[in-house]
């Protein structure tokens, strides 16, 4: 997961101009898609849209967002379980369709937890987490692809 010595960030955007053919992330499955056999397990907040829009496959429309309330105090959270292992090369963050709904920055952790495990209010599933994607600011309107 990048350099641990090195003061760079532990990803890069892997298609800036937004309108690459292929990128460094092309050709990769997409572990958290619905196609995929993913879930939303548990989420925070579901005021204005369906955790599940997290994993919709294909190009989102605006009404396939997954959007909280706004001015929440706390940070809004989803536990998505992957639909198969395998290695996690990147992100795709999707705010297309959102022009000012779309969350100020994201952070992605990880876990390996058994089938059984549940997740409680607070999104604890009494396993560690691991970061894979640090905070991170995202725009509107716009696919931030972030490879690792």
């Amino acid at each position: 997961m990048g350099n641990s010595q090195s003061s760079l960030p532990r990803y890069y955007n892997a298609d800036p101009s937004n309108d690459a053919p292929s990128h460094s992330l092309s050709g990769y499955l997409d572990l958290a898609s619905s196609a995929m056999g993913a879930s939303v397990v548990r989420a925070s907040n579901e005021k204005f849209g369906a955790a599940e829009n997290l994993i919709k496959a294909g190009a989102p429309a605006q009404s396939d967002a997954w959007v909280t309330r706004r001015h929440n105090p706390t940070a809004d959270w989803a536990v998505v379980r992957l639909g198969s292992t395998g290695t996690i090369a990147g992100f795709d963050i999707d705010t297309r369709g959102l022009d000012g709904d779309q969350a100020a920055a994201v952070s992605i952790q990880g876990c390996l937890a058994p089938e059984s495990a549940t997740v409680d209010d607070d999104g604890d599933m009494s396993v560690e987490w691991e970061e894979l994607l640090p905070k991170v600011e995202v725009s509107g309107n716009s696919r931030h692809q972030l490879a690792l």
